[in-house]
């Protein structure tokens, strides 16, 4: 992931989470299947419907990222983590 990339995954982050002030964004990585894309680790809402929106919205933002930077940046579940070089 480069600097470019990772700026702009912080800036969908502060995005979203003005957007959706209950999210808690965990971390900015690297996406495992390509290290020149990003992800945005974030802990979604328990409500089934509000995560959705978030969802919808995050892709509306990547959508507009990807069109103008060739950036594909993600957002996905969970704790953030790093995989090791192995993959391992």
């Amino acid at each position: 992931m480069n600097s470019t990339h990772q700026k702009l995954a912080e800036k969908m982050s502060r995005e979203i989470k003005k957007q959706f002030p209950e999210v808690e964004i965990t971390g900015i990585g690297p996406a495992w299947g390509d290290a020149a894309d990003a992800w945005i680790h974030i802990k979604f809402p328990s409500d089934h419907i509000r995560e959705l929106e978030v969802r919808d919205f995050a892709a509306e933002l990547s959508t507009k990222y990807l069109g103008k930077h060739k950036a594909l940046i993600l957002p996905v579940s969970g704790a953030f983590e790093v995989p090791s070089p192995a993959g391992r």
